[in-house]
């Protein structure tokens, strides 16, 4: 059989992106990138007179020249490189025996090639896959190839930019010593439909596997942002790999760090080794922890230097549970942190006296002078953290009754007492709340402090109320509740027609800025002057609100519209206070031009069901306009960032969320700019986003002002 027979069987059809063929045993390790797959087998001939190790990529490449994952597009195959039997008729036994007992001897025979040292086989789709649908169904078959104990290597199963060797080349490995020729042993039978195929691995795997991507896949890339108290803890904490092991040595650490150390000398263990070199390498003992981990197996030192070099960043679990799966399942942090590293992280408390410098937050003296108070040892088991914050030693138990001391952030700045005031014989408390660039004074009296019978009465009154009245629930959004009422203007709006008042502290100010007030008669005349100019652009912009609540029937979370116009006078100003009047004050309702994103996506999580409007966003990206493609990314998903609970390795529950539309308005042409040449492709965003752009500048008659003015009633 031809080399071209069966990269045509295996690799995706013509037009599904860039085909790459490479020679990995020359220090140049020359890469091919081609969209005819009949230059394949050239390039593969002239590397074989050069006595080169030839090999394919088993996926297309969107853009020459990088054979990366990220990069890869499509695949049509699943394979696997079964190199860890003694002989080429010892590996056949065993895959057939495997094929039988799964049942998949059911699809037909795959494609086998000899690789020179093992077997190399594969299972094409009737159809190419986009990497993020064949990503779950080739980690679903890597796992049941480990379940089965089927001796495969790990690392290439579903590593969408693996390359395996060209049939008709050969292997020039030094250790077989004449080269051995790479050759099809068995032409392939097996078809594969994906979902059915996929249905078939879950159901012998007997456990919950990942589900592949939809078809349609909108591309984007989500922004990070960051707590403050996040941002603190991680200032003032640092990572001992000696921390992860005592926890795994007590059975409350990383379940692959455990499984390494029991078989360290095993053959097949470096793709583990890796992994936690990369955790090492982010620690403060990482040195000496990564000699430990190599003297294990042993592998040479040279090489764990070399590896360390290479290594970009720290292993997740996901990882780990990729390269070696079927132990991460049984490890009781899985799915609660996102690497090993967060169970060796440990706070650098600071419990010495400080004398520090503090500018007074003067917005009426911007030249307030400096002042030197001095930060007192904290009470007994409290502690600072040596970047600011406050701690408390406690201690934790988890869900298995482990229980461990740690420190625990009650503040993410420092917060202490500077006097006890005495005026007239009444004494009050100055403290000092050290936020960096805002400081505070926090004064209160002092018997509020320690006053017992005050404490014990209010514990009173709240045991009485908690046994003889029933809860009320607070709503935490405005617009649609999941028991089918409606939430406006501190009310809620019974499915029966009555509404019930009830204190809405969280919602206070959209309770303020909704208030309903003027009649609808007045109202209609402005609409009705937009229909008389026959100003149907921004007539339609203003009927964002009405379509707003409507969004929730319609299962998409949000779309985000943008009216940008280079000058002004334009009518996007006043399309956006028509807008804010339906539900509320046509120009507070909206957010102002310096309102952060994270606080916007407050508002819209507020809001719900309402409109979200913000004027003037021009002034926001001034110097930096990459975080509007971030916002409209954020909010066609439709709820909050996810945040983990300050003093657990578990997420907290995320209550905000939103089914709406969002105008923003600005002096730029934002689809012009997201379209440009930039770090990241905002196709994603594009597709999320509509953008009206008037051009022409609008003059009113006096009559017509006036009726501009009713608005503001």
């Amino acid at each position: 059989m031809e080399p071209l027979d069966f990269l045509a069987a295996v690799l995706p059809s013509p037009g599904h992106g860039y085909y790459c063929a490479a020679e990995l045993s020359s220090p140049k390790k020359q890469h091919v990138f081609t969209e005819d797959l009949a230059e394949i087998p050239t390039h593969a001939r002239s590397w074989l007179e050069g006595q080169q190790d030839v090999y394919f990529a088993l996926a297309t490449f969107a853009d020459r020249g990088k054979r990366t994952a990220d990069n890869a597009e499509y695949i049509k195959s699943l394979f696997i490189d079964m190199d860890g039997y003694d002989s080429r008729e010892a590996a056949q036994s065993a895959l057939d025996a495997f094929l039988a007992d799964t049942g998949l001897d059911a699809y037909g025979n795959p494609w086998i090639v000899a690789s020179g040292g093992g077997l190399h086989c594969y299972w094409p789709f009737d159809k190419p896959l986009t990497v993020a649908q064949w990503k779950p169904i080739a980690e679903a078959f890597k796992r049941l190839c480990k379940q089965r104990s089927l001796a495969i290597d790990n690392t290439v199963t579903a590593d969408a930019a693996r390359v395996l060797r060209i049939p008709g080349t050969k292997n020039f490995k030094k250790k077989y010593g004449e080269p051995r020729p790479v050759e099809v042993l068995a032409q392939g039978a097996a078809v594969l439909d994906a979902d059915e195929f996929f249905a078939k691995l879950s159901s012998l795997l007997g456990t919950a596997v990942p589900t592949p991507a939809p078809l349609i896949d909108l591309p984007g890339k989500r922004p990070v942002n960051a707590t403050k108290t996040g941002v603190q803890m991680l200032a003032n904490s640092v990572v001992r790999f000696g921390t992860i092991m005592k926890r795994t040595s007590a059975g409350d650490g990383c379940a692959q760090l455990a499984h390494y150390v029991e078989n360290a000398e095993d053959d097949g263990m470096e793709p583990l080794w890796r992994g936690l070199l990369s955790q090492a390498k982010y620690c403060a003992d990482g040195d000496k922890a990564a000699i430990m981990l190599t003297e294990l197996h042993p592998y040479d030192e040279d090489r764990m230097h070399a590896k360390l070099r290479d290594i970009k960043g720290p292993y997740p679990c996901i990882k780990f549970d990729s390269e070696n799966p079927g132990v991460c399942q049984n490890c009781k942090h899985f799915g609660k942190i996102t690497n090993p590293l967060a169970l060796g992280r440990e706070v650098m408390a600071d419990t010495s006296e400080k004398e520090l410098e503090i500018t007074p937050a003067d917005p009426d003296d911007p030249d307030a002078p400096t002042i030197k108070v001095v930060r007192p040892t904290p009470p007994r088991g409290y502690a600072y953290g040596v970047n600011g914050g406050v701690y408390v030693e406690k201690m934790v138990e988890d869900a298995d009754g482990n229980k461990r001391k740690q420190q625990v952030m009650i503040l993410p700045y420092d917060m202490f007492v500077v006097d006890i005031l005495n005026r007239e014989n009444e004494h009050t408390v100055h403290m000092i709340a050290h936020r960096p660039g805002k400081p505070a004074d926090v004064l209160f009296p002092q018997k509020a402090s320690v006053d017992k019978n005050l404490f014990e009465y209010v514990r009173a009154c709240v045991e009485e109320a908690s046994v003889n009245k029933k809860t009320v629930k607070i709503p935490g959004q405005y617009g649609w509740q999941e028991d089918g009422t409606f939430v406006y203007s501190g009310k809620i709006y019974m499915q029966d027609g009555t509404t019930r008042t009830v204190p809405m502290p969280d919602l206070q100010n959209i309770t303020r800025i909704t208030r309903s007030a003027g009649n609808l008669e007045k109202w209609r005349r402005f609409p009705q002057m937009l229909i008389k100019r026959e100003l149907y652009d921004l007539l339609a912009i203003s009927c964002i609100s009405f379509g707003a609540p409507l969004m929730r029937f319609t299962q998409m979370p949000c779309l985000t519209f943008h009216a940008g116009s280079t000058q002004s006078g334009t009518g996007k100003s006043l399309a956006l206070s028509l807008l804010n009047s339906v539900w509320g004050h046509p120009v507070r309702y909206r957010t102002g031009k310096s309102t952060s994103p994270v606080t916007m996506q407050q508002r819209i999580g507020n809001l719900n069901s309402l409109p979200f409007t913000s004027d003037e966003i021009t002034h926001k990206s001034r110097h930096d306009m990459e975080w509007f493609p971030g916002m409209v990314f954020d909010l066609s998903e439709g709820q909050g960032k996810e945040k983990s609970e300050v003093h657990h390795n578990r997420e907290r529950i995320n209550l905000v969320s939103w089914a709406t539309l969002a105008l923003f308005t600005s002096n730029t042409h934002m689809q012009d700019y997201m379209a440009g040449v930039r770090a990241h492709t905002s196709q994603g965003e594009l597709l999320r986003m509509l953008e009206w752009t008037p051009e022409e500048k609008l003059n009113w008659t006096p009559e017509e002002e006036q009726t501009i003015r009713i608005l503001q009633e």
